[in-house]
């Protein structure tokens, strides 16, 4: 699920979530309020933001129906590298 959100698997995915975006404070900001009921248990809303620069994430924060919420924040990030595994 939240490799999806990160990905944006999740914002193309109508029957998932309903999306709203903006710019704000020169990011794109995207609002995604849960329709599944499922979804709904785990989340009250999940805010991405990215980097207009990169299209990169650069945060996630998903908050819960209580009040709480989860803050992933997402930096030093480096793209075109050699990624090969060394097992």
């Amino acid at each position: 699920m939240m490799m999806g959100l990160m990905k944006g698997d999740e914002l193309a995915d109508k029957r998932a979530f309903t999306n709203k975006a903006r710019l704000e404070d020169g990011k794109w900001v995207v609002d995604m309020t849960p329709r599944r009921v499922d979804l709904k248990r785990m989340f009250s809303k999940v805010v991405l933001i990215f980097d207009p620069k990169t299209s990169l994430l650069v945060s996630m924060e998903m908050f819960q129906e209580d009040g709480g919420s989860t803050l992933i924040a997402i930096d030093k990030v480096e793209t075109g590298g050699n990624y090969e595994s060394e097992w």
